[in-house]
C-alpha cells in the first residue's frame, strides 16, 4: 500500500505487538523541508526530534491515514481508535496515549490521540519543548487533537497553536 501511494496504516494483528508503542530516547534529524510520521498505539518521546522547515506528526491509534501534499504538509485522519490496552517493553502499562518529555523542533508539528474510553490516563501529555518554527512565509504551527484529556505543562513556541480535545484540557 505504501509503495503505491496508499498510506493507510492499521494495526497489525499479531502476537508481536511491534505496533503497539514506540518510544524514542535518541536523536532523530530529518532532512530540511521532509516530514517525520510517528504511528503506534502509544507514543512516548523523550528524546530529540528535529525536522527544519518540515512536518512531525505523532499519530496514537489502531489505523491512521495520511495524506501527504506536495508541499510536504501532513494531515492525519484517524479512522480507528485504540482499543486495548497497552504495555512497554518490560510489561508496565503506558498511562499516556502519547507523552513528550523531550523536544520536538519543526515548522508544523501535529499530535494527534484517539482511545476507547478508559484505557489511558491522559490521551496527550506534554511536557519538554514543543517549537514549531515560522520558515520561508509559513507560520509556525502546532496542532493538538484527543478524544480523550489533555495535559500541557511544556513549553509551547508557535505562530498559531490549535487545541481540541473531546475531555478537559490544562494548561500548567
Amino acid at each position: 500500500d505504501f509503495l503505491s501511494g496508499n498510506y493507510y496504516f492499521e494495526k497489525l494483528n499479531s502476537s508481536l505487538g511491534c505496533d503497539n508503542f514506540l518510544l524514542n530516547e535518541g536523536s532523530i534529524t530529518i532532512q530540511r523541508g521532509g516530514f517525520g510520521v510517528f504511528i503506534a498505539g502509544a507514543i512516548d518521546n523523550k528524546g530529540v526530534i528535529i525536522l527544519p522547515a518540515g512536518t512531525i506528526a505523532l499519530a496514537a491509534a489502531d489505523a491512521v491515514q495520511l495524506d501527504i501534499s506536495g508541499n510536504g504538509l501532513v494531515h492525519i485522519a484517524i479512522d480507528k481508535e485504540t482499543a486495548s490496552a497497552i504495555t512497554d517493553f518490560e510489561g508496565v502499562p503506558i498511562t499516556d496515549q502519547i507523552s513528550n518529555t523531550g523536544s520536538i523542533q519543526a515548522n508544523t508539528i501535529t499530535i494527534a490521540a484517539e482511545s476507547i474510553q478508559d484505557i489511558f490516563t491522559k490521551a496527550i501529555n506534554l511536557q519538554g519543548e514543543i517549537q514549531a518554527e515560522t520558515v520561508e512565509e509559513r507560520d509556525g504551527v502546532i496542532e493538538l487533537t484527543a478524544g480523550g484529556s489533555i495535559d500541557i505543562n511544556a513549553d509551547l513556541s508557535a505562530d498559531t497553536i490549535n487545541i481540541t480535545s473531546k475531555e478537559d484540557i490544562t494548561l500548567k
